[in-house]
């Protein structure tokens, strides 16, 4: 046996003894709660005229929230229909996003695209098991509010399973053991 093939089946017997070990290493698992909402906001407050004769007495709107128990916001969308406002993760890259949750289902998701230079800024709240608050601030122009308070809400709890560093790491210990051994078998 050649000092290759022999310090390859060390390297794999290493290998696989390790995967074993850190296979006994449970995978921490997030419980993510997704929320899904919809319904009609009628507008129950503008600050300025302007803003009550331009914006429309109610929107259709629709969304979603996807978040960790501990309040780690991980996906969503809000569409606003008559406002024509679709907001994602994506559409909000320039913006500053926070998200906190004040009880395992109340929430706050606040946008804001640079309200110290007169850009839009925007509050949804979950305030009540069936209530959805729309703040809407537009700089110089004032600030509106929209409510739903009987909105569509439905709420459903899932685990993602997480490795531990651990495991990820055994595995990939495993995987590059294996690929020289098989580049050895071909070449025999």
């Amino acid at each position: 046996m050649s000092l290759v093939q022999s310090r390859l089946k060390s390297f794999t017997l290493m290998s696989f003894l390790m995967l074993n070990i850190f296979s006994a290493v449970p995978a921490l698992g997030a419980i993510l709660t997704k929320q899904e909402f919809n319904g009609d906001f009628p507008l129950v407050d503008a600050t300025s005229s302007f803003l009550e004769e331009n914006l429309p007495e109610n929107s259709e709107y629709s969304g979603f929230i996807i978040y960790e128990e501990d309040g780690t916001l991980t996906d969503w969308e809000i569409n606003v229909n008559e406002l024509d406002l679709n907001l994602t993760p994506e559409s909000t890259s320039n913006a500053t996003v926070n998200f906190e949750l004040s009880s395992p289902s109340n929430w706050n998701l606040f946008v804001d695209f640079g309200l110290a230079f007169d850009a839009p800024a925007y509050n949804f709240k979950r305030t009540a098991e069936s209530e959805i608050t729309l703040e809407g601030n537009a700089g110089m122009a004032g600030t509106y509010v929209y409510t739903d308070t009987n909105a569509n809400i439905s709420e459903s709890s899932s685990n993602q399973t997480v490795y531990e560093p651990s495991t990820v790491i055994a595995l990939c210990l495993l995987g590059g053991a294996l690929f020289p051994l098989k580049r050895v078998l071909n070449n025999r």
